[in-house]
C-alpha cells in the first residue's frame, strides 16, 4: 500500500506542479489572453491559460503548450503589459566622417517621425567605437501596436538619410600585416 502510494505521488508530482503554477498564474496575472511575452523561452501571444497549461501562439503560426510549472519556473517578459516600447535603431559610420553630423542626421528623423513618443524624449548618441565603425544610435519609444512597424520603417530611413547626407556607413574590415624576412620568402619559393 506504501509503495503504491509513493507510486501514485510520484506520478503526480508534475501535474500538482502545474497545477499549483497554474493557479499561481492565474492569482498574480503576469500575463493575460491575447499579451505578448517571452515565458521561459517561448516567445508568443497568450491564446489561453488554465490550470495545467498555457496556450501561445507564436509569430509564425506555431501553437505552442506550455506546462504551467515550466512557464513559472522561469522569467516571464510581457511586451505588452506596459503599453509601450522602446526600439534601439544603431547604425555604424566611417571613423573620418562627421559624429555630429551623424546625430544631426538621427535627430532630424527623430523630430520628423509622428510615431515616436514625446515622453521619455528620443535620444540619439555615440554607443561604440567599433572595429569598423563608430556606432551611432537612435532610442525613442513608441506604442505596443507601432513598434515593429516603426521599427522596420527608422532602420530603411535611417541608411537613406544617413547616406543622402554624405556619410559613410563601412564595410566590416580587416587590415593584415605579413612580416617575413626576404631570406626565408626566397627559400620558400626555391624548394617549390
Amino acid at each position: 500500500m506504501g509503495a503504491a502510494g509513493l507510486a501514485i505521488g510520484l506520478a503526480l508530482k508534475n501535474t500538482l506542479s502545474n497545477i499549483a503554477a497554474g493557479i499561481m498564474l492565474l492569482i498574480l496575472r503576469p500575463f493575460k489572453v491575447g499579451d505578448f511575452v517571452d515565458a521561459s523561452g517561448t516567445v508568443g501571444s497568450v491564446s489561453e491559460i488554465n490550470l495545467f497549461t498555457t496556450i501561445f501562439k507564436t509569430n509564425d503560426g506555431l501553437y505552442i503548450a506550455s506546462p504551467n510549472g515550466k512557464v513559472w519556473g522561469g522569467n516571464i517578459k510581457n511586451f505588452t503589459r506596459n503599453g509601450k516600447r522602446r526600439m534601439d535603431i544603431v547604425v555604424g559610420i566611417s571613423f573620418a566622417d562627421s559624429i555630429d553630423d551623424g546625430l544631426k542626421v538621427l535627430k532630424e528623423i527623430a523630430a520628423s517621425e509622428s510615431r515616436l513618443l514625446p515622453e521619455p524624449a528620443p535620444k540619439v548618441m555615440v554607443t561604440s567605437i567599433g572595429e569598423s565603425a563608430v556606432n551611432i544610435q537612435l532610442r525613442a519609444w513608441t506604442v505596443n501596436g507601432d513598434y515593429w512597424q516603426t521599427v522596420w520603417d527608422l532602420n530603411k530611413r535611417v541608411k537613406e538619410s544617413i547616406e543622402q547626407a554624405g556619410l559613410t556607413i563601412p564595410f566590416p574590415q580587416r587590415t593584415l600585416h605579413i612580416a617575413e624576412s626576404m631570406a626565408s620568402a626566397i627559400t620558400v619559393n626555391k624548394d617549390l
